[in-house]
């Protein structure tokens, strides 16, 4: 979906990820912006220093309160690390 930014915010330099304290209030996968997911995935990588992208993915996930890895999360995934890689954080 579309992500709406304040006028004073630059995606490029957000540096935060949320997870629901609530199970009832977690967001849809597809609801978090690209720029969250990637910077739950920095975390993950920060963390591990280095893993294979399965693990990444899977761990990245967790961080954001999901479980399973689907095939409706790699690509949203797959965005979010090209998004590390554009940067050059990666």
């Amino acid at each position: 979906g579309r992500v709406f930014w304040n006028r004073n915010q630059d995606p490029s330099r957000w540096t935060v990820w949320r997870v629901a304290n609530n199970p009832d209030e977690r967001r849809d996968l597809a609801d978090i912006p690209s720029e969250e997911i990637a910077n739950a995935m920095l975390d993950v990588l920060l963390g591990f220093q280095s893993c294979e992208q399965e693990a990444l993915y899977r761990e990245t996930l967790r961080s954001l309160g999901f479980t399973t890895l689907t095939g409706k999360a790699r690509p949203l995934l797959d965005a979010a690390l090209a998004l590390l890689r554009q940067s050059g954080k990666i």
